[in-house]
């Protein structure tokens, strides 16, 4: 490639990038900010690119096509920041030069926000939890306008106190008698499910392409064209829309054990990232079609012929085959090596 795109910025410039390069995606090739390009998955592999304008034509370099023709070193600071790129990729659509690098990359904690709706189901539930072991029948409730009685009734702050006090003494904390690291550690770990409610909520959206699917099947019942093509699109769906409720049914059993959860505290949150975070990477790619479904009228219509083409192809290409996404079986491999028998031991 031509030598007069390629080199470093200026030196205060670089000093500048040195000092953000931690928490943004500051690079120093000239290639990076002399086109107007950005990061993200290739439609067909799902594979990491630099998508760019080269006049009227459009480009998406693989990173290996970047290193190589922009005479990128894999162990320079830009051939590092590529692969941090590659990771932030899980996390978000598209990354621009310049952006802030995802918090899962940088704390663990999430870089998107959740709703007060998310805060307060997180916390009431897990409050509820608290409360009923302290009464000696432990409960994890769903129902919200359950979880907002229970919460709302006079004695339930003095049960929950009383809930971390004897999670205390279980966890040998005898000078916690009054449970304070229970509370912070509950805190902890409300603050962690806000994100898979958030999820849970955003899971609903995507089934409601599968029910739309549904409805319009009887809508089309004798059509022989666009019948097969719905009829293949919700073959396809099913595996998908399984292992996203897997998923979310193995999260909350692993956390239906208080006490289990706060002796091995760390694991868990850890584990319940892992589970946040393999959601949200899965979810990312719905974003664009449940928009399309949200306001569906099951008739038909020439613009409802058009959504069953689209979400077949959307289906194909992703989930050609029954349980390629292999999600509930990767979390489950998590579970066992981060806990085997060690909590249930303790």
């Amino acid at each position: 490639m031509p030598n007069d795109i390629s080199g470093l910025r200026s030196a205060e410039e670089a000093g500048t990038a040195a000092g953000d390069r931690a928490t943004h995606f500051i690079f120093a090739h000239k290639i990076f900010a002399s086109l107007d390009g950005y990061f993200g998955l290739s439609h067909e592999h799902r594979e990491p690119v630099f998508f760019v304008s080269f006049g009227e034509m459009n480009a998406a370099l693989p990173f290996a096509t970047l290193r190589r023709e922009f005479g990128i070193d894999p162990e320079s600071d830009d051939g590092r920041l590529l692969d941090v790129v590659a990771q932030g990729l899980r996390y978000v659509k598209e990354i621009r030069p310049g952006d802030s690098i995802p918090r899962e990359l940088l704390d663990g904690s999430a870089s998107w926000t959740v709703e007060e709706v998310h805060r307060r189901r997180s916390t009431q539930r897990i409050r509820i939890q608290v409360a009923s072991y302290g009464d000696g029948e432990e409960m994890l409730i769903f129902d919200m306008a359950e979880m907002a009685r229970l919460t709302s009734t006079a004695d339930f702050e003095a049960r929950y106190l009383n809930g971390c006090r004897k999670l205390a003494g279980k966890l040998g904390l005898k000078r916690d008698s009054d449970g304070k690291t229970v509370q912070r550690r509950i805190d902890a770990l409300a603050r962690e499910i806000i994100y898979i409610e958030a999820l849970r909520d955003r899971f609903n959206k995507i089934r409601a392409v599968q029910r739309g699917l549904a409805d319009l099947r009887r809508a089309y019942s004798r059509d022989p064209v666009i019948r097969p093509d719905i009829d293949r699109a919700l073959a396809l769906i099913r595996a998908p829309m399984d292992d996203f409720e897997g998923v979310f049914t193995n999260l909350y059993a692993q956390v239906s054990e208080i006490l289990l959860v706060l002796m091995a505290h760390g694991p868990y949150i850890a584990f319940i990232r892992d589970s946040r975070d393999e959601l949200h990477n899965g979810m990312m790619r719905w974003d664009g079609l449940v928009t399309a479904w949200e306001n569906l009228i099951p008739q038909a219509s020439q613009t409802n012929e058009n959504l069953v083409k689209s979400v077949y192809r959307f289906l194909a290409t992703n989930y050609p085959q029954a349980g390629d996404w292999a999600l509930v079986g990767k979390l489950e491999a998590q579970k066992e090596l981060r806990f085997g028998n060690a909590a249930l031991a303790g």
